[in-house]
């Protein structure tokens, strides 16, 4: 038995144990590249030393905890320049991916919560789903100006579980009453992290309204 750092904490743990016992995180089991036998962290997609692609086995040749899979979808968006996409999972870098001309990637489901990351050039947008490790997912991305970067999950049978996208009425209503969007950001960052940010957008234009409105009026 070897020890093996955990990404969260630090703190040294049997390279068999599924979380970490200090801070409960998922322990990444890294697996080596059947061309050049470099060592990569398991989600990774392919190898960023020669670029071949990674069975999902782990270094013990013992099978994967899961053969559940969530597919990230994104189907690319128009931009000036050709930008990118970098995609963390679980605190692992899966690479970066193009903006411009969408991607889609299959993550094994290795754990319950499955913490996803996006950084785009100054943007950054964070979910942390929780999925059943027998069940197969689609997580659906998606930009506009208004909400930002939201998402839609799917299960296995194409039923839509879940959409964190701000709907019109509480757009308004965040203009109309900006102590409202305020709250709602704080309520639900952590859940629905694309209504949050949405929300701040109405409630912060509204708000210097009502001061402009008190100044001039």
């Amino acid at each position: 038995m070897a020890l093996i750092k955990c990404n969260e904490c630090g703190q040294m743990v049997s390279d068999k144990a599924s979380n970490c016992p200090k801070c409960g995180a998922p322990i990444d089991h890294p697996i080596k590249c059947e061309e050049c036998g470099e060592t990569v962290p398991s989600l990774s997609v392919n190898c960023p030393k020669c670029g071949a692609p990674i069975k999902k086995t782990p270094m013990n040749n013992q099978p994967c905890a899961s053969s559940s899979v969530l597919k990230l979808n994104w189907e690319g968006k128009y931009a000036m320049v050709k930008t990118s996409i970098e995609v963390i999972v679980n605190g692992q870098s899966l690479g970066e991916y193009s903006y411009n001309d969408g991607f889609e990637i299959e993550i094994p489901i290795q754990s319950t919560i499955m913490d996803i990351t996006l950084r785009c050039n100054n943007m950054k947008f964070h979910v942390k789903l929780s999925l059943a490790p027998q069940e197969n997912y689609i997580c659906k991305l998606y930009y506009s100006s208004i909400s930002f970067f939201y998402y839609e999950l799917y299960n296995s049978a194409g039923r839509l579980i879940k959409k964190d996208k701000l709907g019109i009425g509480m757009y308004i209503l965040c203009f109309l009453i900006p102590l409202v969007g305020f709250i709602y950001y704080f309520v639900k960052k952590n859940e629905y992290p694309g209504k949050a940010k949405a929300a701040l957008l109405p409630s912060f234009i509204g708000l210097c309204i009502s001061i402009l409105q008190m100044i001039f009026l």
